[in-house]
């Protein structure tokens, strides 16, 4: 498996977490998850991969292949978003009736 970030070699904060798997069973929320998975898999600037042995080894990206960092691009996309939302909430009024 392909993970960002160095994960280390020694034991430490990685070696005592936890990972829980869940359903997502609601359609856009299983397609956000995809869309972002597919991100991870794309980065190719701080990317390791696991070994049969547990150990990792850095994956090397191709020097033709543009640099993609995952990281970059969520944060890019959740600003983006903030913009979007705030655009619409600044151009709609909605009357409160009692």
């Amino acid at each position: 498996a392909s993970v960002p970030d160095n994960p280390g070699h020694s034991p430490g904060p990685r070696a005592r977490r936890v990972e829980l798997l869940v359903p997502v069973n609601d359609p856009d929320c299983r397609a956000r998850l995809r869309e972002m998975l597919q991100l991870y898999f794309r980065d190719n600037q701080n990317t390791w991969q696991m070994n049969s042995d547990g150990s990792y080894t850095r994956k090397q990206s191709p020097r033709r292949n543009k640099a993609f960092r995952v990281q970059e691009a969520l944060f890019r996309n959740a600003v983006e978003a903030v913009g979007r939302n705030r655009s619409k909430s600044d151009n709609t009024f909605d009357p409160v009736r009692s």
